[in-house]
């Protein structure tokens, strides 16, 4: 069965739902080959001041449906974050496997409160490359946290990460385990929204407040 699911970040007060992701998993009936089309919905507290957001995309090969989705989305979350708070900014990154070269990881913007700028670097995202089902989402989050501070935070914002991604991590990703990506997070005070796209389970990091 091949899962396919479409993403939108909602703002949603915390005493009405909670933080999350609607729905958390899928289990229905299919015959093999069918497609089960899914939609989720990233559900935050609500959004607080001065939100810095980085959405972290898996861009291998098995993405490419899932990417097309998040582009798709990509100016409504927009609208609807700096609707609840104007000051809000996005960056945007993908990751890969080792075996990727430049791909590993990148930064397609750091922090921007210009919709366009945003919009332009998750269209810039395509899908390839991968290999193995495992891939180095641990060495993502590393990076964009206090470890490798790819990201430049702004002082004093809440700091929100939305990883998509459809399939578990190797540990450790470039030399970085589970642990040490997320006490990278939680030095930098950032908050992770794991987005499970696909069929495969996730490896995920803490939170931090």
């Amino acid at each position: 069965m091949t899962v396919l699911a479409s993403t939108a970040l909602v703002a949603v007060p915390a005493l009405a739902w909670g933080a999350g992701v609607s729905p958390a998993s899928v289990d229905d009936a299919a015959d093999p080959g069918d497609t089960l089309n899914v939609v989720k919905t990233i559900m935050t507290p609500e959004i607080p001041p001065k939100p810095d957001i980085v959405l972290v995309v898996d861009s291998t090969g098995s993405m490419g449906d899932a990417i097309a989705n998040v582009k798709a989305e990509m100016a409504s979350i927009i609208s609807t974050v700096q609707g609840a708070q104007p000051t809000a900014e996005f960056a945007v990154v993908s990751y890969r496997d080792e075996g990727d070269g430049a791909e590993l990881f990148r930064v397609r913007t750091d922090l921007t409160g210009i919709p366009s700028d945003a919009t332009t670097a998750i269209n810039g995202i395509s899908a390839g490359g991968g290999g193995d089902i495992p891939e180095a989402q641990l060495n993502a989050l590393w990076q964009i946290g206090d470890g490798g501070a790819a990201i430049t935070f702004r002082p004093g914002s809440s700091r929100i990460v939305v990883w998509f991604g459809d399939a578990p991590g190797h540990d450790p990703s470039n030399g970085h385990s589970e642990a040490a990506a997320t006490t990278s997070l939680q030095t930098a005070r950032a908050q992770v929204l794991a987005v499970r796209v696909g069929a495969n389970q996730l490896n995920t990091t803490g939170q931090a407040a």
